[in-house]
C-alpha cells in the first residue's frame, strides 16, 4: 500500500509539471498557428461540450479552467506510467535511475500518450489540441510533456541526493568532532600523567 501511495504522489508531482509544460507549449504554439493561447485548452472540453468547445477561443472559467483541469488530470494519469517505468527499471538494476533512463522513460510515456490519445480512444476523448494546432506544433506539445516528466524527476532526484550528501557531511563532521574531542582528552590525560610522575616526593 505504501508503495502505491508513494507512486501516486510522485506521479502527481511529475504529471503536474508535465501537464503544465504541455499546456504552456500548446498556448505558445496556438499563437504561432494563428489562434489564441486559450483555444487549445478550451478545445480539451469537447468531451463535455462538443458543440461549443472548438469555437471558444477566449479566456473562460467554464472552458479554459475546465480544460486545464482535464489536461492536468490526464498528465497525472500518464505520470503513473512514467513513474512505473522508472520503478521497474530501478527494481531490475537495483539502483537509482540516471538521466538517460529518466529521459528514455519520459519519451516512452509521451509516445504512448500520443498513440492512445489519437489512435486508440474515440474522437470524443481526444485532447482536442489538434483543432487549433498544426502537426508540427503537436510534436512540440508532446515533446514538452516528455520534458516536463523528465525535469520533474531529475529535480526530485537531485533534491534527494542533496539531502543524502548533507547527511553524509553532517555525519562526517560529527565523526571528526568526536575524534578531535577524543584526541584532546587523551592529550589532557597524558599531560596529567606527566605532571603526576614528575611531582616532588614530598607532594603526597
Amino acid at each position: 500500500m505504501n508503495r502505491i501511495v508513494n507512486l501516486l504522489c510522485r506521479a502527481t508531482i511529475s504529471g503536474t509539471a508535465a501537464g503544465s509544460a504541455a499546456a504552456a507549449m500548446a498556448a505558445a504554439r496556438a499563437r504561432a498557428d494563428g489562434s489564441t493561447p486559450y483555444a487549445p485548452l478550451n478545445a480539451v472540453t469537447h468531451c463535455l461540450w462538443p458543440r461549443r468547445a472548438f469555437s471558444e477561443t477566449g479566456p473562460s472559467a467554464r472552458f479554459t479552467l475546465t480544460g486545464l483541469a482535464i489536461n492536468q488530470a490526464s498528465a497525472v494519469f500518464w505520470g503513473v506510467l512514467f513513474e512505473g517505468l522508472l520503478d521497474r527499471w530501478q527494481c531490475r538494476v537495483k539502483g537509482r535511475a540516471g538521466v538517460a533512463e529518466i529521459v528514455a522513460s519520459a519519451a516512452t510515456t509521451a509516445a504512448v500518450a500520443y498513440t492512445v490519445d489519437y489512435h486508440a480512444v474515440p474522437s470524443r476523448l481526444t485532447p482536442g489540441f489538434e483543432a487549433h494546432l498544426s502537426k508540427r506544433s503537436m510534436f512540440y506539445v508532446y515533446s514538452a510533456l516528455a520534458a516536463g516528466f523528465a525535469a520533474a524527476r531529475c529535480a526530485a532526484q537531485a533534491a534527494v541526493e542533496f539531502d543524502e550528501n548533507a547527511l553524509r557531511v553532517d555525519h562526517l563532521s560529527r565523526l571528526i568532532d568526536g575524534a578531535q574531542a577524543a584526541s584532546a582528552l587523551r592529550a589532557s590525560a597524558a599531560r596529567s600523567t606527566r605532571i603526576t610522575n614528575g611531582s616532588p616526593s614530598w607532594i603526597s
